[in-house]
């Protein structure tokens, strides 16, 4: 009976030692997924981007080409009509300068010499009006044409943006060089806890502090450079800190809160 006890023992053991294994290979393929997962994640918020900045560059070029076209169609067309009143104008004084050369009265010849110069004047001002007319619609149809175009491009890139944020969110990867921005208000201890916990960090090689003093431990601006030998989710895990209130990445940095320990 003893031996069949021990014996049933030893495989209990067996099974649990092959769970544990088990267990240990999911967890690693689980891992590989997930790193595999945020470097495709980067990749495609990167196509994402760049395919809207060249896609809106495309947008303005192509709008920029049509409203050239188009006054250049306006102007042709302006030039065109203007011609042909000219040309009916001239044909119209010709006509009558050779109906006044019959007559032998030189006030009907005078009289004959204003009116052809008035018909010339007027075709003149008619088709200076006509390609001031079109040049102006023409100008205004590339203006609309251009904003309409711009707008498109500006959406383009205001959806690629927000789709790349909510895709990463607080597990965008920062490499490299950091800057933190502390806002006030804050004094040196918290700055210095919050240096020497981030040293503790994997994947921190290492980090400095920047401050101005204004008057005793309080701090007007402050803040830390971080530099990373890895890439790291750096917001996630700043906002995992007990001491940090929010995280926030702006342009050319991250912006960074303290919880408020100590008296106004």
């Amino acid at each position: 009976m003893l031996e069949i006890d021990e014996r049933h023992e030893a495989e209990v053991v067996e099974i649990e030692t092959l769970i544990d294994e088990f267990k240990r290979k999911i967890s690693d393929l689980i891992q590989r997924d997930r790193n595999k997962m945020k470097e495709v994640a980067q990749k495609e918020s990167s196509d994402i981007l760049d395919a809207a900045w060249r896609k809106a560059e495309g947008i303005i070029a192509e709008a920029t080409k049509k409203a050239k076209q188009t006054i250049e169609e306006a102007k042709l067309m302006a030039n065109e009509e203007a011609m042909r009143i000219a040309e009916e104008a001239k044909q119209r004084a010709n006509q009558i300068v050779t109906e006044a050369d019959s007559k032998v009265n030189a006030e009907a010849k005078e009289k004959v010499k204003r009116e052809v110069e008035q018909i010339l004047k007027g075709a003149r001002e008619e088709s200076d009006s006509i390609i001031a007319t079109a040049r102006r619609a023409a100008e205004k149809e590339s203006e609309k044409i251009r904003a309409a175009a711009e707008k498109e491009a500006e959406q383009l890139i205001k959806s690629a943006k927000e789709k790349a944020m909510v895709e990463f969110g607080e597990n965008r990867l920062f490499r490299g060089l950091v800057k933190l921005k502390v806002i006030p208000p804050t004094d040196r201890n918290q700055l210095m806890n919050l240096k020497q916990s981030l040293a503790e960090v994997d994947g921190i090689k290492s980090v400095g502090e920047f401050l101005s003093s204004g008057g005793g431990n309080r701090l007007i601006e402050s803040g830390l450079y971080i530099e990373l030998n890895q890439p790291i989710p750096l917001v996630n895990i700043l906002k995992q800190m007990p001491a940090i209130e929010s995280a926030v990445t702006e342009a050319g940095y991250i912006r960074v809160s303290l919880k408020q320990t100590i008296k106004q």
